[in-house]
């Protein structure tokens, strides 16, 4: 008889990185100002890419809905009251984490309202705190574009680490 054994198997085929869009950062809890004094002014979560920002709306209810998730993580984690604060507070990085998370291009879909700039556009990116009198110092970053001024202000993370998120993402 003859010593028939199965060929062997084919090499592995590695994945390769996809040659497109790759998140590189967020920002989350901008608030993109508009409108007289503000009234139309909205959060977002800002999503860095090689390519593009992306400006990812924050609806109530997404928010909701991880602060309560969060919640009955601690709380099944048999933390007290103060932890479960403790832990509630991490919801907008938990949203930002999410978006980081998605395809891009998913991203924009998710919400009608989310839009993106394409970097290549950018003329200059600025960070400062400007002092509003009796209401306290405001952290803002403002984004030019050829075509439009983006002016934000920053509600949970503070200059500093926007600085360093901004330098990593090579916008600064």
């Amino acid at each position: 008889m003859s010593d028939l054994s199965p060929p062997p198997p084919p090499p592995p085929v590695l994945p390769t990185p996809p040659p497109g869009e790759q998140v590189q950062a967020t920002i989350p809890g901008i608030m993109r100002t508009a409108g007289f004094l503000g009234v139309n002014s909205r959060l977002h979560t800002l999503v860095i890419t090689n390519q593009r920002l992306i400006f990812a709306r924050l609806t109530g209810a997404e928010l909701k809905r991880v602060v309560k998730g969060l919640s009955e993580g601690a709380k099944a984690e048999g933390k007290d009251w103060k932890g479960r604060m403790r832990e509630r507070a991490g919801a907008y990085q938990a949203l930002a984490d999410e978006c980081a998370a998605m395809n891009p291009d998913d991203l924009l879909a998710q919400h009608p309202k989310n839009f993106a700039v394409d970097r290549a556009t950018i003329t200059k990116v600025r960070l400062r705190t400007v002092d509003r009198s009796e209401a306290g110092p405001e952290d803002r970053l403002t984004i030019t574009t050829t075509g439009k001024k983006y002016k934000l202000v920053l509600t949970v993370t503070s200059l500093k680490r926007t600085a360093k998120i901004l330098a990593k993402a090579r916008l600064l």
